[in-house]
């Protein structure tokens, strides 16, 4: 049964990082070649997942 589940795991982890490659190549075809052609709306929708928000750096503590 354990053997089951880590292969429903693997198959579920491999079926991620294809649906994250098509998604993420699907961004980028949309923003070379959607515009103009209607597909704005789209593009913007799927932006939102995509943004890369900037890390925060912790100020140094006073001695």
């Amino acid at each position: 049964m354990r053997r089951l589940l880590e292969k429903a795991d693997d198959g579920e982890t491999a079926l991620g990082s294809d649906v994250m490659s098509a998604a993420l190549e699907g961004y980028a075809l949309l923003k070379v070649s959607g515009k103009g052609a209607g597909l704005d709306a789209l593009r913007q929708g799927m932006s939102a997942r995509f943004t890369r928000k900037a890390k925060i750096k912790a100020l140094p503590a006073a001695a």
